[in-house]
């Protein structure tokens, strides 16, 4: 007989990683223009048919190559991957003039073991935009021309170029500066400087090189435009005009030379032009001349030429005079004018007349008491506005320094809390003795400015100013009770808070320094008393008892309240008075004893105890009979 049965077997298949990632979307070209924000560019996609992690996909980026023009020394982090989304992001600025194409190498790899991955290649074309200025080429363009240059030619070109190579802008051209005279015109189109009025080397008002800043902006929106700054030097051309036999004069006189004088320079002007027979003007120019005057004002052909004081000279207004001397003369025939110049220099020499002036009135100051020796206040300070030794200063305290020292240290010469340095004007202490508390609080000090060696007999050579010093306090003084030590008693029955005793102390210091608090500090283990810190009262904080003590030596300190704190003490001697207040106790509760029927009277018949009050031995007085009252003859 066969007997039959069922069983259910399940199998379970489990996956092997024997499927790379597939159906990547790479590889794949995308165009990004140069001024691509940051932000995502591409999506990676791929499959895995493996289950679990064998079809987790992650992605990488592997490489990123360039094309081989490219000119970038830097590609690193320019792009990144998120490994979950396969999202492919821009990090940085792309810029088409550096890199036109990016080759960009993704890896899909799945997380099995051992993973298997696939990759491909997304490329980048990176599109041109209009973001880069135009570029000059051929410079500089720096030139000299002649004077005799003709108007309206061409005297330098200028060429720029749109730096974007896809669909480049035209550039137009303008003078931006450098042209106020209009000498220059610039052509917008072509880029052609042209002379546009004569140029003249010998012209005063004119300068012999000009700086010329031209703009090249490409057309279109946006704007872009770059400057370029050139100078174009002026040639002088020989056109037979007069000489000095100097090119420049050079002497030194008085600030008080009289009008008239002669200056010493040996000054000789001749015609260029030989051969002719020519009458040079002479002249004086430039703001400098005014106080001067040339003669003659005309020669014929060659000779001397005197230049003299024609007005007033003032050193303290200028020092040096140059102006400059003009020789002109016009060609008889044509009428074309030939001229030169000669620079003359007048230095003037100064001569005292001027006497110091103080900065300012008054000078202010301030010095701590006590401080050392040589501490410096405050520096006073003059002007003069004379030069060399006529401007050499000395100061001098000449009052408010009368307060006399107290100091070992201090000679003969040191008369007074302050000395003054005559050269720099400092001002410091000359004692370590300034006390604030018996000192002037404010020394005003007249200091003198003179002028000691003056080249030249000057007018009245003094000046005085103020100087205020205040003398600031230091907290160097401890507080001081009003007796060293204080006596008082209270009873034992007193309330707390009741006023003890009041104890004062001061101090010579000012402001905080002179401010005081009261602390107890010894003697009040207990806490019985208390101290008000503003007004020093003593009060019973709690109730004392004279049983169990009837005397408290209390130690009380004054503190100030500036640093560096100091202080002062005192005792203070506080006895408890006795108050009747306890009953008598007897030692025992029951006395016995026996006694005969026949006694006689006085017999003794006990002894009893009640140590109240401090007596220990109770009697019965004599006489008495029954229940009479007890006797204390003695008190321990």
């Amino acid at each position: 007989m066969f007997i039959k049965t069922d069983q259910v077997i399940t199998i379970i298949i489990e996956d092997v990683n024997d499927n790379p990632p597939a159906d990547l979307n790479l590889p794949s070209l995308i165009q990004l223009p140069e001024d691509t924000p940051q932000e995502e560019i591409y999506r990676v996609n791929s499959t895995d048919l493996d289950d679990g992690l064998n079809a987790l996909v992650s992605y990488t980026i592997e490489s990123v190559t360039l094309e081989p023009s490219s000119n970038a020394s830097n590609t690193a982090n320019l792009f990144a991957v998120n490994p979950v989304t396969g999202d492919v992001f821009l990090t940085h600025n792309l810029d088409f003039e550096t890199t036109q194409q990016y080759f960009i190498t993704i890896v899909a790899q799945d997380q099995g073991s051992p993973p298997m991955s696939v990759s491909g290649v997304l490329t980048v074309d990176v599109l041109d935009v209009q973001d880069s200025p135009p570029i000059y080429i051929n410079t500089p363009y720096d030139i000299t021309i002649p004077e005799t240059q003709n108007v309206d030619t061409v005297i330098q070109t200028v060429l720029a170029v749109d730096q974007d190579t896809i669909n480049p802008r035209a550039v137009s051209y303008s003078i931006v500066a450098g042209n106020e005279d209009g000498l220059f015109t610039l052509d917008a189109m072509t880029g052609q400087l042209v002379l546009a009025q004569p140029l003249d080397r010998d012209d005063q008002t004119l300068p012999s090189s000009f700086t010329v800043t031209v703009r090249a902006e490409e057309t279109g929106f946006p704007t872009y435009f770059v400057l370029n700054t050139f100078s174009i030097t002026v040639m002088d051309v020989q056109d037979e005009s007069p000489s000095f036999n100097q090119t420049a004069y050079e002497t030194t006189i008085l600030e008080t030379e009289t009008v008239g004088n002669i200056l010493p320079l040996n000054i000789f002007v001749t015609d260029g032009d030989r051969t002719t027979e020519d009458r040079i003007t002479l002249d004086l120019d430039g703001p400098d001349s005014l106080p001067f005057s040339v003669s003659p004002t005309s020669i014929n052909n060659q000779g001397s030429v005197l230049i003299s004081v024609s007005g007033p000279l003032d050193y303290e207004t200028n020092q040096t005079y140059q102006f400059m001397l003009i020789a002109t003369e016009i060609h008889p025939g044509t009428g074309e004018t030939f001229s030169s110049t000669s620079l003359v220099t007048v230095n003037i020499q100064d001569v005292n007349d001027n006497r110091p002036i103080f900065t300012q009135d008054p000078f202010m100051g301030n010095v701590t008491e006590g401080a050392m020796l040589g501490t410096f206040i405050t520096t006073v300070s003059a002007t003069d506005e004379d030069a060399d030794l006529n401007a050499e200063i000395i100061f001098t305290i000449v009052s408010g320094n009368e307060e006399k020292l107290v100091s070992e240290q201090c000679d003969s010469h040191c008369e007074g809390l302050f000395r003054i340095d005559p050269m720099t004007g400092e001002i410091t202490t000359q004692s370590p003795s300034i006390d604030y508390e018996t000192s002037q609080r404010r020394s005003i000090l007249l200091v003198e400015a003179t002028n000691p060696t003056p080249l030249f007999m000057p007018p009245p050579d003094a000046n005085l100013v103020q100087v205020i010093i205040d003398i600031l306090d230091v907290n160097d003084n401890s507080p001081v009770f009003d007796s060293s030590s204080y006596n008082t008693s209270v009873t034992e029955i007193a309330e707390p808070g009741i006023v003890v005793i009041r104890v004062g102390a001061s101090d010579v210091d000012s402001g905080l320094g002179g401010e005081i608090q009261y602390t107890i500090n010894g003697g009040n283990a207990e806490g019985h008393f208390e101290i008000d810190g503003m007004t020093g009262d003593i009060r019973l904080r709690t109730a004392v008892d004279r049983e169990i003590r009837d005397f408290y030596s209390l130690t009380v300190v004054a503190t100030d309240q500036d640093e560096p704190f100091n202080i002062g003490l005192t005792t203070v001697d506080i006895s408890v008075r006795d108050y009747n207040d306890n009953d008598p106790v007897w030692m025992q509760t029951t006395y016995s004893t026996d006694l005969s029927e026949d006694a006689e009277i006085d017999s003794f018949v006990t002894m009893l105890r009640a140590p109240v009050c401090g007596c220990t031995l109770w009697e019965v007085p004599r006489g008495t009979r029954g229940c009479g009252a007890l006797w204390c003859p003695r008190r321990d």
